[in-house]
């Protein structure tokens, strides 16, 4: 398959999953973060195609023999035309190295993408235990958030000691505390999928 085969194959499905800015986390999926990987790594990739495509135009000029003047051993001048191997082997040579530099973008653009979706799911996974987790920091704050509204109407109603309610009290704001650092943790491993995606 040629290149330019497999570019317009590339982005006629990148154009089929195109993914445009979204508004909420939840909204988004793995399969859509992933296209916007590929389709990120697509562009670079074409945009180093294109830096080694090679116009052929006036191409026939360099084959041309050099016509020149010689002189006989009699000092008269006469027309020359010489041409030299070498000016095909260069080109033969030059053809080569262009379609070995296409190749080598192409395996070192699909490597790339490889070790970013790699990333990218490693990410996701962290994210998806994340939230899990912050979901039941979330189930047991509700919790507690209950049974200090009781310590505070007990307090209030003189039924325990200051040093108690106390105590509770700072308690439940270390576990609110720790909640909210969860939830920052979160949204950091968020922002670090959006970057490893690249398309926010």
């Amino acid at each position: 398959m040629s290149v330019l085969n497999l570019r317009v194959l590339i982005l006629l499905v990148l154009s089929s999953t195109s993914v445009a800015s979204f508004a909420q986390t939840d909204s988004i999926t793995l399969s859509q973060l992933q296209d916007c990987v590929r389709e990120r790594l697509t562009r670079s990739l074409n945009a180093d195609m294109t830096e080694l495509e090679y116009s052929k135009k006036g191409e026939w000029i360099k084959y041309l023999p050099n016509i020149g003047v010689t002189y006989t051993v009699a000092g008269e001048p006469r027309p020359a035309v010489s041409t030299s191997t070498s000016v095909f082997y260069q080109a033969k040579r030059d053809r080569k190295e262009r379609e070995a530099a296409k190749a080598a973008a192409i395996k070192r653009s699909q490597l790339q993408i490889d070790t970013e979706l790699a990333t990218l799911n490693r990410r996701w996974g962290r994210y998806q235990m994340a939230r899990q987790r912050i979901e039941a920091y979330n189930d047991v704050a509700e919790i507690d958030r209950d049974l200090f509204k009781l310590y505070q109407q007990q307090y209030d109603a003189n039924e325990i000691l200051p040093e108690i309610f106390l105590t509770k009290k700072k308690t439940f704001l270390v576990q609110e505390i720790k909640r909210q650092e969860e939830a920052e943790g979160l949204q950091e491993i968020w922002f670090e999928i959006v970057d490893t995606a690249g398309c926010f």
